[in-house]
């Protein structure tokens, strides 16, 4: 779901289960050392070569630090939104 359509039957989805990076819904959500989270694919597309940089921040990692840890809460979020949107719809 794209976020320009997180609007659906009056129902607004948290813009903060949205990748900042695709603007879509997230359904692999990863936090980097930065504290931001992305989508699993989208971030690790970013960190491809040649960003070593935070697209959040535009700051480079510490030390080079580009480690990836699943976000839980946040993919159990947008799970239960995916859920929610099905029963609206």
């Amino acid at each position: 779901m794209h976020a320009e359509v997180n609007r659906l039957s009056g129902y607004i989805v948290p813009r903060e289960l949205f990748c900042p990076i695709s603007l879509d819904l997230m359904e692999d959500p990863v936090v980097d050392s930065f504290g931001h989270t992305y989508e699993r694919q989208e971030i690790e597309t970013w960190l491809g070569f040649p960003h070593i940089t935070s697209p959040m921040t535009g700051l480079p990692y510490v030390d080079g630090d580009v480690t990836l840890r699943p976000n839980v809460a946040v993919r159990e979020m947008c799970l239960n939104q995916v859920l929610r949107l099905r029963i609206i719809s």
